[in-house]
Order: C-alpha cells, then sequence, then structure tokens
C-alpha cells in the first residue's frame, strides 16, 4: 500500500527500457501487479525516479518459501542491514513446496 513518507529497504537498479516488457512479464503485469512509478531517497539523500510494482488486488496471506528465499538472497548480496535480514528470516512462510518456474532460471 502506498502511504508518504514510509522507510522501505531495497535496491535501485538501472534498466535499459528494452528490459522492462521482460520484467513485467515476471511480475505479471496487469494480472498480478501494476507497475507503478516513485521518488525514492537514498540514506545519503539522493532522489531517484524508480519503477517499482505493486499488488493490485491486495491480500494479506504468507509468502511462499521460494519468494521469501528471493527477498533473503537479494537483501543478502546487496548487503541490506542486518536487522532488516534478521526481520526477513523471521517472518512465517505459507509452506507451499510446489514448483516455482521462475526459481529455475535463477538457479537458485
Amino acid at each position: 500500500m502506498e502511504s508518504e513518507g514510509d522507510t522501505v529497504w531495497g535496491v535501485v537498479w538501472r534498466l535499459k527500457q528494452s528490459d522492462l516488457p521482460s520484467l513485467d512479464e515476471q511480475e505479471g503485469r496487469g494480472e498480478v501487479y501494476d507497475r507503478l512509478q516513485v521518488t525514492v531517497q537514498s540514506q545519503e539523500g539522493v532522489k531517484y525516479t524508480c519503477l517499482t510494482y505493486q499488488m493490485i488486488h491486495y491480500v494479506e496471506e504468507k509468502p511462499s518459501p521460494q519468494y521469501l528465499l528471493v527477498i533473503r538472497k537479494g537483501a543478502e548480496q546487496n548487503k541490506l542491514p542486518e536487522d532488516y535480514r534478521k526481520r526477513l528470516d523471521s517472518i512465517p512462510d505459507n509452506g507451499y513446496d510446489g514448483d516455482v518456474e521462475i526459481l529455475r532460471a535463477l538457479d537458485i
């Protein structure tokens, strides 16, 4: 949910315009998520205009273990703060153990 002034942890990536169709497909744009433009500010005070994805019909439920794995790996690889990573580790998952096609492509 949008909320001005919230603090979130993440990584800003520079992508080519030609990468957007692939990213939209991975994010299920138009079905699960919509792309949205936001302004973010780094810890150093630098502002960036970024694209992010927001769930179309928000449903509060536990994430899959596979989703959490990708989020945790990204936080670790990008050296996000330890307290944030510990908080991620404490999130319970929904126990789903089926196949997730995108994970095969990511080689996780």
